[in-house]
């Protein structure tokens, strides 16, 4: 044992060398020099202390040292020659003086064979605990017969061997506590005769083989505390007095003098028998798991270990979940092999807060936000894509995805769609995602101010821009006075053609135009100007009656006049038409020609008063007809005359103006007796009055009695007694009276034929009236009939008196029989 200033002097020399730990690498590892000097070490004589040097490697030592402390620091093997002298002059380079060891607290894990052979016989206390061996080879302490105190407690270690210790005769303390033993070898403990301290607690055994510490008869004290020793075999310990410790174990002995006294401690069972070697203390089972804890959203695994009345086993709190009062809580196996215990287990909440959402995101939470609840949804905001992120209140209390998420901006595409690319220049737009803008400028022969489009959250392009063409004005100017232009469509560059035509009144293809980009008109074909000529009109004027006005033109180019007279036998002021720019005449066609009236014929403007009218040339209209007679002793050829109602006037035609002729010699009424034409009237007038010598012809001569002068007499017959006969005259009276008779019943005859005539004429001329006026009537309403509201007729006036038969210079001659004339009163 060191005394109290040595461990004062220690403590001081921990103190000063802490610092300078990081730099012991670059300081030569030597503990101490020849002449008692360390950098890093404590130099007391024979006493040397290098703990928490951190080495990693054994330093050399200049002389022979009787203690050595290497505890705490980094060693991680234990070799023959890691404890040696330097710079010995012929002398053993081992450490023979060494009498303890101490490297505890280092990170060993091996130990080889023979690392203390053979010059280290006075060595008496190693120190190897709270190190990681795992293994203990069997002459890994052989020739340390000095022994007395050897420590491997706080290790790895899990078997002891039956040679590790049987060297170790002088032994007086053994600590292997804390370790993992689960074996040892019957004859482990063999040697181990003057070993007075054994100390085996904090492992897992589970037994003791027969007779394991039978050889220890100097034992005074025995650790098996905390163990699973559940049967107590024959033989085991020493037949001496000691203190045996077994709590923690199924079966718990204690000494009676020289023999064991052991009872199953709670949650065991047993017949207390020691002398059996069987399982002396069975443990009760309270089951593999905790049955009441599913649920509060618990687990418990019992598994591990065989749990019997008293122990514990440690429920949870499954993931998710949290404890009250703790997420692990100890229950107890009860005597009723049932755990015992409480545990509250409530699920975690996550809360309204999502680490590491995507940015640009929104979340919705469906349901509550406790773990094994709802979800929360996250979804890319207006203006981003990148489908859904689904989260789930993890077992952390944290908001999880189950698939990740991530919001990029929605891109609009490089072409803008809306625009009128006619108007409006392509354009490509390389930044074309969500947020970005896009300028847009006006086409050639457009204008308008530039405009900036935004790609929006629907990935569409907003924005507007007015791009109007150049406007070429709606007329094309010309140099022709014939040529003429209107433009009513969209005037402007781009926008509808224009056609460059031939003014009012002009015809000829027209020309188009195009508004160029300039801004002016310009000609889509060679020629600039179209050919026109004047527009014309029909020869003859619609809509006026060719029967009642003229309707001819000679002259019908636009621009042209023609004067419309009323037909013959019309009366109305002319109309002018003119040749309007349509190509149609216009004018006043409301301007009628009505039929002239005729007035009482005046017979007085006939040659000599030769003539007398009828009733029906009292009056009358243009083309009607009335009977005119010659005078009593006048005749025209034995016809009737019929006066024609003029254009100027109701007159006679010319040939029959002339008095009425007299009676030819032919038609002289006097005849010889023979019917012989012996007669000859010579040199004198044949007219109605006229006074005439007659004369015979040669060969005849004149008869006694006859009249000197004849006279034309009103029936046309010569009035008078003249006789031709030989040559011996012919007197009237000589007539014989038979003759007489016979004339006489001729005159009758003939007056009564003559009568008869006059009353068949008559008749004949009511109907005719009547038929010329129905027929008038007919024609009339025909007339109306064709041209509604023109009083002016359309038909050949000829046709309004079906008696007439033939026309020479606006006469009608009627070859009807002449009536007797009649004479006026």
């Amino acid at each position: 044992m060191r005394s109290s200033s040595q461990a004062v002097l220690l403590a001081g020399m921990l103190l000063s060398i802490t610092w300078t730990s990081s730099v012991v690498s670059a300081v030569a590892r030597v503990a101490c020099t020849a002449s008692g000097t360390s950098q890093v070490c404590h130099c007391d004589e024979t006493f040397v202390n290098c703990d928490y040097v951190i080495w990693d490697t054994f330093p050399s030592l200049a002389y022979q040292v009787t203690h050595l402390s290497l505890a705490n620091n980094a060693l991680t093997e234990l070799a023959r020659s890691d404890l040696v002298v330097t710079n010995v002059a012929g002398g053993s380079p081992f450490l023979y003086a060494l009498q303890s060891l101490d490297l505890h607290g280092n990170q060993l894990d091996f130990i080889a064979n023979q690392t203390f052979t053979p010059s280290y016989s006075r060595l008496t206390a190693l120190d190897l605990s709270q190190n990681q061996l795992t293994r203990l080879e069997g002459a890994v302490f052989q020739r340390l017969s000095a022994l007395n105190v050897l420590k491997l407690n706080q290790n790895d270690i899990t078997s002891i061997g039956a040679t590790v210790f049987a060297d170790l005769t002088a032994l007086r303390e053994l600590d292997l506590s804390d370790n993992a033993i689960t074996y040892i070898h019957p004859d482990a403990f063999a040697a181990l005769t003057n070993l007075e301290t054994l100390t085996l607690s904090l492992n897992l055994l589970t037994a003791l083989p027969d007779g394991l510490f039978a050889a220890c008869t100097s034992l005074t004290e025995l650790g098996l505390a905390v163990n699973n020793i559940s049967n107590i075999p024959e033989n085991v310990f020493p037949d001496v007095q000691f203190t045996l410790r077994m709590g923690g174990n199924p079966s718990e002995c204690s000494m009676s003098g020289s023999t064991p006294v052991c009872t199953c401690r709670p949650g065991f069972g047993g017949d207390n028998n020691v002398q059996t070697n069987v399982a002396y203390c069975s443990p009760v089972n309270c089951g593999d798991t905790i049955t009441n804890i599913s649920h509060v959203n618990a687990t418990a695994d019992c598994s591990a270990d065989p749990y019997f009345e008293g122990a514990s086993c440690i429920a949870t709190c499954l993931p998710g979940y949290y404890g009250i009062p703790a997420n692990s809580v100890p229950f107890t196996c009860g005597t009723g092999s049932t755990w015992e215990g409480e545990i509250v287990c409530k699920p975690r909440d996550c809360g309204t807060t999502i680490p590491n959402q995507a940015p640009n995101s929104d979340v919705v939470f469906t349901g509550s936000t406790l773990y094994g609840g709802g979800r929360a949804t996250a979804t890319c905001r207006a203006g981003f894509e990148g489908g859904g992120e689904v989260y789930t209140c993890g077992t952390a209390g944290v908001w999880t995805p189950e698939v990740s998420l991530r919001c990029s901006r929605v891109s609009c595409g490089s072409n803008i769609a809306s625009l009128d690319t006619n108007k409006v220049r392509n354009v490509i737009c390389v930044d074309n995602l969500y947020g970005d803008q896009c300028e847009v400028t006006c086409r050639t022969g457009y204008v308008g101010q530039s405009a900036n489009y935004t790609c929006s959250a629907d990935g569409v392009w907003r924005g507007s821009i007015s791009c109007y063409g150049q406007q070429c004005g709606r007329t094309i100017p010309e140099s022709a006075v014939d040529a003429t232009s209107q433009c009513a469509g969209d005037s402007s560059f781009g926008g509808d053609n224009c056609y460059l035509g031939c003014a009012l009144g002009y015809e000829g293809d027209p020309i188009e135009y195009r508004c160029s980009s300039s801004g002016t008109w310009t000609s889509l074909s060679a020629t600039t100007l179209p050919t026109c000529s004047r527009i014309t009109c029909p020869t003859t004027i619609d809509g006026v009656s060719e029967l009642r006005r003229q309707n001819t033109c000679s002259s019908s180019s636009y621009g042209d006049t023609c004067i419309s007279y009323c037909q013959t036998g019309y009366a109305g002021a002319p109309v002018h038409f003119s040749c309007s720019a349509l190509g149609a005449w216009t004018g006043d066609r409301t301007q009628a020609c009505t039929l002239k009236n005729c007035s009482a014929l005046d017979v007085s403007v006939l040659t000599r008063d030769s003539f007398a009218a009828s009733d029906n040339c009292l009056n009358g209209t243009y083309g009607d007809t009335c009977d005119v007679y010659c005078l009593e002793g006048l005749f025209i050829s034995k016809t009737r005359i019929i006066v024609a109602m003029s254009a100027q006037m109701c007159n006679i035609p010319a040939a029959t103006t002339a008095a009425g002729k007299a009676p030819s010699t032919a038609n002289v009424g006097v005849y010889d007796e023979e019917g012989a034409k012996s007669i000859s009237i010579t040199g004198c007038s044949t007219t109605y009055g006229s006074r005439c010598r007659p004369v015979c012809r040669t060969g005849t001569v004149a008869a006694v009695g006859n009249d000197d002068v004849i006279t034309c007499g009103a029936d046309g017959n010569w009035r008078g007694i003249f006789r031709c006969e030989g040559q011996v005259a012919a007197s009237s009276s000589d007539l014989s009276t038979g003759q007489a008779a016979g004339i006489a019943v001729g005159i009758v005859v003939l007056l009564g034929l003559a009568a008869l005539v006059v009353v068949l004429l008559l008749m004949r001329r009511r109907d005719s009236k009547q038929l010329e006026a129905h027929k008038k009537n007919e024609f009339e309403m025909k007339l109306n009939k064709s041209a509604p509201g023109d009083s002016t007729m359309t038909r050949n006036p000829m046709l309004a008196n079906p008696a007439r038969s033939s026309r020479q210079g606006g006469t009608i001659y009627d070859v009807t029989p002449a009536r007797p004339p009649k004479k006026p009163t």
